[in-house]
């Protein structure tokens, strides 16, 4: 197959084959930008992806999404444990 050439008006020099272009978007496929992040939380998120996950954004990432949902899960639990204590406190 023939690479096809794009013509780069804009920046001459730079490669902008259909193919290559086809390649970079492959790989941005799973890219997820997140803009307006505050720059204590964005460095901390690094740091952490780094320390934790080898860099690893996406990793950290579904690691707090599940985090998140096992804390949701236990917070349920401990507010019915409390109501239910609260019962038996309110029944004595």
């Amino acid at each position: 197959m023939k690479e096809q050439k794009i013509e780069n008006t804009e920046s001459p020099g730079v490669d902008n084959s259909a193919d290559t272009l086809f390649r970079k978007l492959q790989e941005n496929k799973k890219s997820l930008h997140i803009a307006r992040v505050p720059d204590k939380t964005k460095e901390t998120f690094k740091l952490l992806a780094e320390e934790e996950f080898c860099g690893d954004y996406g990793m950290l990432l579904k690691d707090i999404f599940e985090k998140a949902e096992e804390y949701k899960k236990f917070k349920e639990k401990i507010i019915n444990l409390i109501k239910i204590l609260e019962g038996k406190k309110d029944a004595s």
